[in-house]
């Protein structure tokens, strides 16, 4: 065995494979740097984990997180069809009665009597100056209370016996048309948005109809007055607006009742987008 060391050349002597192995690396270092490089390059890209690298990049993507934008979307969708659907109503809510548009008209005596006679009852077809009542007067004349329209006895409120003073009322008369129009009063507060053209649901004891505003009144009148010409009690010291409606269904003459004017009606998104 030799002292010396063996070297790379003395390996080199030794076979002449292995010298021409080391002469191709040596004459071609860039190339093989290259293929070495590649081939890191196919084992690294072998080695990775798409899928995996993807959820740690994007953690939105995980099942949780899915099915939570999910529920979002299901809830905007619900919210879409809610505000597309569901129908939003405006209106304005009167007292009224089913009478003409003139009111309820009374027939009330001229002067003070003792009524003697009562000559209709309710629901008595009358025309105007025809009598309701007479009676005897201070100075023991015979004194009549007659109609002063054409219509329909609504309520006789004198009776034999009783004593009427000067302009006191011995019956109410209904115009003729009762029944197929409702007059209603609407505080003047409210009125503004009334006009004609309007639809108008009328719920009534044991009756119910729809009809359509046909006249508003020009001017509003108080309270007091617009509750003689309804023949009902109204709120003191307020000023009414009498509305007039005309009914698609009669419903009983002298009736009293509810109207909902409907000023608007709406989906909640025709409100937001501000189209109708």
């Amino acid at each position: 065995m030799s002292d010396r060391t063996p070297n790379r050349d003395g390996a080199r002597r030794q076979s002449g494979v292995l010298d021409a192995i080391f002469d191709v690396v040596e004459d071609k270092p860039e190339q093989s740097q290259g293929s070495a490089a590649n081939v890191f390059r196919a084992k690294a890209l072998a080695e990775i984990d798409v899928p995996k690298q993807v959820d740690n990049l994007l953690p939105l993507t995980s099942r949780r997180s899915w099915l939570a934008l999910v529920g979002v979307g299901l809830v905007i969708l619900a919210g879409l069809v809610y505000a597309g659907t569901i129908v939003q109503t405006k209106s304005v809510t009167a007292t009224g009665r089913a009478v003409a548009a003139a009111g309820v008209a009374v027939a009330a005596s001229p002067v003070g009597q003792v009524l003697s006679a009562v000559l209709v009852q309710d629901g008595s077809a009358i025309r105007a100056g025809e009598p309701v009542a007479e009676g005897v007067a201070a100075d023991a004349s015979t004194v009549q209370v007659v109609s002063p329209i054409d219509g329909t006895v609504w309520q006789v409120l004198g009776s034999v016996g009783g004593i009427l003073s000067p302009g006191q009322t011995a019956a109410t008369i209904l115009p003729v048309g009762s029944g197929e129009t409702i007059l209603v009063a609407v505080p003047e507060s409210q009125s503004a948005e009334v006009t004609e053209g309007l639809t108008v649901n009328i719920d009534g004891t044991g009756a119910a109809s729809t009809g359509t505003v046909t006249a508003v009144g020009a001017a509003p009148i108080p309270s007091e007055v617009a509750g003689q010409r309804l023949g009902i009690q109204l709120p003191p010291g307020e000023q009414m607006t009498m509305v007039t409606v005309s009914l698609a269904q009669p419903i009983p003459a002298g009736m009293s009742l509810t109207a909902q004017i409907v000023i608007s009606e709406q989906t909640l998104l025709q409100q937001l987008t501000g189209t109708s």
